[in-house]
């Protein structure tokens, strides 16, 4: 069995970094956000209102993130296991 290519190691890595860094911009966003209280309001509230699009550029680019990771482990997996 060979070694992930360096595109597959990059790939299984955005898994890894993907929900911390929503959890980051969320916390990040929630802090910034007047009346905003995380025991209160569910993360997509910060959608609304003008720097609504901070979290919905979250929601995108952590969904990407997870989809390149399943991705390539879907097929890691099916070579491995096969």
């Amino acid at each position: 069995m060979s070694s992930p290519s360096r595109l597959a190691r990059v790939l299984l890595a955005c898994g890894a970094i993907g929900p911390p860094l929503f959890v980051v911009v969320f916390l990040i966003e929630g802090a910034t956000r007047p009346g905003y209280s995380p025991l209160r309001h569910p993360v997509s509230s910060l959608e609304i209102g003008a720097s609504g699009w901070t979290q919905r550029t979250n929601f995108v680019i952590t969904g990407l993130l997870i989809l390149a990771f399943a991705f390539v482990f879907a097929r890691l997996c099916a070579v491995t296991y096969g």
